[in-house]
């Protein structure tokens, strides 16, 4: 249920909405589950960046702290070079970044 629709998370048992695993399973399968994903893991940047691994989409439902910061988005390139057409548009247009984020999925 939770693959088709994002919301049914928050209807979710809390022991399923606060599992790690559960979570990175169903926003594999849905990337807007991880907007509402329980505070604590959606401003975990490890779990952030494994669930952007599992679904470059889930990107755009990262934190704007997470989505904003140079870092954090040229890692999640390099776990899945599919990241960078849902990183913000300022980092798309930067040459620079691109390169870079280019330049870690060739190597």
């Amino acid at each position: 249920a939770v693959g088709q629709n994002a919301a049914a998370l928050q209807h979710a048992p809390e022991d399923l909405r606060s599992d790690r695993g559960f979570v990175l399973a169903a926003v594999g399968q849905n990337a807007a589950v991880l907007q509402h994903a329980p505070e604590d893991l959606r401003s975990d940047r490890g779990f952030v960046l494994s669930a952007v691994g599992q679904n470059a989409a889930a990107l755009q439902h990262a934190p704007e702290d997470l989505r904003s910061d140079r870092g954090f988005v040229l890692a999640a390139v390099g776990q899945n070079a599919a990241v960078l057409q849902h990183a913000p548009e300022d980092l798309r247009s930067d040459r620079g970044f691109v390169l870079s984020a280019v330049g870690q999925n060739a190597a």
